[in-house]
C-alpha cells in the first residue's frame, strides 16, 4: 500500500468538494489525501469578507499542514492555487516534497493574478455580504471549466462560489525563492479552454523547464480531478513515486 502524503489545494470558486473522486482514488491505493479549503470559498464561504487575499489562501494552507504535522507533502495547486502552493514554499519549504502545478499559475517574485491575465479585471464586482461590500468575481459556469456529465454540472453549479477579488490583486512575495530548490512538476490539461487564462497556463507548461521541472500533458479538461479522477490520482501516485526518498 501507498503511503504517500498529498495535500490538494482547489482553485477559485470552488472547495474541497471538487477533489472528492479523485481523493477517493488516492485513499482506496493507501495514500493520505488532505484538501483544506480556502477562507472565502466552498464550505467556508460564510467567512466572505473584503479582507481575504492571497496571504489569506497560502495561510490557510501552511497552517493546515502544520497543525496536521505533515511531512513529505506532495502539494497540489490548481488553476489560481498555482499562487498559493507558490507562496507556501516559501514559508513551509521543510515539509514539502515535491510541489504539482495543475494547469495553473507558476508565478515569479511579485507577480498577481491580474498582472498575469488583465483581461480578467472588467469582471470585478461589488456584492453586498453580511452587510458589508465585497468584491469579488462571479463564478463561471461549470462547462467553462470542462464538466460535461450532467450530475456533476448540477453539483458545481450549487457549490461554486464568487472569488474574493484582493486574491488576485496582491502581488505574491516569494524572497526565497523557495519553490526553485523543490522538485516540481507541472500538469496540463489535454482538453485546453478558449481565453486568456488558459493561454497563461499553456505559457506555464512551456516555461516549466530546468531548475528541477518536469511537465506532463495529461486526459481530460480544466477541471479534471471531477471529470478524469482516477487518470489524475494515477498520475498523482506517479509523480509521489519519484518524490520518495532513495
Amino acid at each position: 500500500m501507498d503511503t504517500s502524503c498529498f495535500v490538494l489545494v482547489h482553485g477559485a470558486y470552488h472547495g474541497a468538494w471538487c477533489w472528492q473522486k479523485t481523493v477517493d482514488a488516492l485513499k482506496d491505493s493507501g495514500c493520505k489525501a488532505f484538501t483544506p479549503t480556502l477562507t472565502g470559498l466552498g464550505d467556508r464561504s460564510y467567512l466572505l469578507s473584503a479582507e481575504i487575499n492571497l496571504s489569506t489562501h497560502i495561510a490557510d494552507v501552511a497552517l493546515f499542514m502544520e497543525s496536521e504535522d505533515l511531512h513529505d507533502v506532495i502539494l497540489v495547486g490548481h488553476s489560481y492555487s498555482g499562487m498559493v502552493i507558490s507562496g507556501v514554499a516559501e514559508r513551509s519549504f521543510k515539509r514539502i516534497a515535491c510541489l504539482v502545478y495543475l494547469d495553473s499559475y507558476a508565478p515569479k517574485d511579485g507577480q498577481c493574478v491580474f498582472d498575469l491575465v488583465p483581461d480578467i479585471l472588467p469582471r470585478v464586482t461589488e456584492i453586498a455580504f453580511s452587510g458589508r461590500k465585497v468584491k469579488v468575481l462571479p463564478h463561471p459556469p461549470p462547462q467553462d471549466f470542462g464538466i460535461t456529465d450532467p450530475q456533476d454540472i448540477e453539483r458545481a453549479a450549487l457549490l461554486l462560489k464568487p472569488m474574493p477579488a484582493n486574491c488576485y490583486s496582491e502581488p505574491i512575495s516569494l524572497p526565497g525563492n523557495a519553490a526553485g530548490k523543490i522538485r516540481k512538476w507541472y500538469l496540463l490539461s489535454e482538453i485546453q479552454r478558449a481565453g486568456d487564462t488558459s493561454q497563461r497556463h499553456r505559457e506555464a507548461y512551456d516555461a516549466a523547464v530546468g531548475e528541477n521541472w518536469e511537465r506532463k500533458v495529461i486526459p481530460g479538461p480544466h477541471d479534471m480531478m471531477v471529470t478524469h479522477p482516477a487518470e489524475l490520482a494515477q498520475i498523482l501516485m506517479e509523480i509521489a513515486g519519484k518524490c520518495k526518498p532513495a
